[in-house]
């Protein structure tokens, strides 16, 4: 129910908030340029007698991404949300209609998040959407208020980082994905304008499957994924103390979530992922800490561990991953632990673990499904993590 939002916000206390994205404070990054719409070339076909992964490849689409657009909030509650799209290239056979994964960035971050795993995705004929939330420090920045003012030391820097932290607002961002899911009409036609854009030469009328659409995100966003996969918060008071709160969303059919949230806030308990029956995969990692609040690696595990045994749940515990390190290099928390050297393999193997999972629970691929079952990313190359179903 969509009037049980505001309670979710109520449910979690400021000292339970969410880790932040993989970013740093905008007083040391310069404010990034609207991406323009772009075409990344599909790959090339491998030499004869080298094994290509099928699911760690890049896949066959070129790549388009749009200009950041925005669709409308139609609920009356907030703006309206700014977003990139980015999605395959279409052809005059195949323009779709086109699976969906919505992913939703760490607290501050914004819709450059995770382009590694969004290329990958587009690649393999996925439309990835990324809405930037009102917590995004850019947003801020466009609003005129720049959270790097003021910070010259250790000691306000870190202040710095806990006021972020704080501003995420859960209900916003739920109704934000929500407003993503109602605005799927404009996302087709901003697709369309920058394929036309390429001068590719034929008639386009993108289209996006509304029967196959997925959720995804890391830290705050996984929180945020988790709440509309159905998580039940438990508040301290009140007349949902006993049983919880829930508002899950009928629309997704499958959640990756990457470095979650477990029991280490009062809101959120052992009972919290009983109603989780849809497909899930969590990634979490053995140096995944939080730089803010209080997770752990142990923690991260928690929506896997506590989630019912539905067979189709899945684990993947990453050897040396750190809060950062599931999208490749990039920029790196402040306080985040240095990047393992094997910081490409892991962003690799997320990847192709994401896509087989999604292929097998979104569009019912039973090569994908197989791979999954006979412990597939198990055997990735320079990673060893631990892979459990249930």
């Amino acid at each position: 129910m969509r009037i049980l939002s505001p309670i979710l916000l109520a449910a979690l206390a400021p000292s339970a908030m969410l880790a932040f994205a993989a970013t740093t404070l905008p007083a040391t990054i310069p404010p990034s340029p609207a991406p323009k719409p772009d075409v990344q070339p599909a790959a090339e076909p491998a030499p004869a007698g080298v094994e290509v992964k099928a699911w760690q490849a890049r896949g066959p689409h070129d790549v388009i991404t749009t200009d950041r657009f925005q669709v409308p909030d139609r609920t009356g509650r907030g703006a309206d949300v700014p977003l990139l799209a980015r999605g395959p290239m279409p052809t005059p056979d195949h323009v779709g209609p086109f699976p969906v994964l919505v992913f939703s960035h760490g607290a501050g971050g914004s819709d450059e998040a995770f382009e590694r795993l969004s290329r990958h995705m587009a690649s393999h004929g996925w439309v990835v959407i990324h809405p930037t939330h009102t917590d995004s420090i850019r947003r801020r920045r466009e609003a005129g208020n720049d959270p790097g003012e003021g910070v010259h030391d250790r000691q306000s820097l870190e202040a710095a980082l806990e006021q972020m932290v704080s501003r995420v607002n859960l209900p916003d961002r739920v109704r934000e994905v929500r407003a993503v899911l109602e605005g799927l009409g404009v996302i087709e036609r901003e697709l369309q304008k920058a394929a036309e854009q390429t001068g590719h030469g034929f008639d386009t009328r993108i289209s996006l499957d509304r029967s196959q659409i997925a959720m995804s995100g890391h830290s705050a966003g996984a929180m945020t994924a988790q709440s509309l996969a159905g998580m039940r918060f438990f508040p301290p008071r009140g007349p949902a103390r006993r049983d919880g709160i829930a508002d899950p969303e009928p629309a997704f059919k499958a959640f990756v979530i990457i470095s979650g949230q477990g029991t280490t806030r009062p809101s959120i308990n052992e009972r919290s992922w009983l109603d989780l029956t849809r497909p899930m995969l969590v990634f979490a990692g053995s140096e995944d800490r939080a730089p803010v609040g209080n997770e752990t690696p142990a923690s991260r595990r928690h929506p896997f561990e506590f989630a019912p045994a539905s067979g189709h749940h899945y684990l993947a515990f990453i050897d040396g991953a750190t809060h950062a390190s599931y999208s490749g290099p990039g920029r790196d928390l402040v306080f985040d632990a240095p990047p393992p050297p094997n910081i490409d393999h892991i962003a690799d193997i997320v990847n192709a673990t994401t896509l087989a999972f999604l292929e097998a629970h979104v569009r019912l691929n039973l090569e994908a499904r197989n791979w999954l079952h006979e412990d597939g990313p198990a055997n990735a190359d320079a990673v060893k993590l631990e892979w459990r179903r249930k």
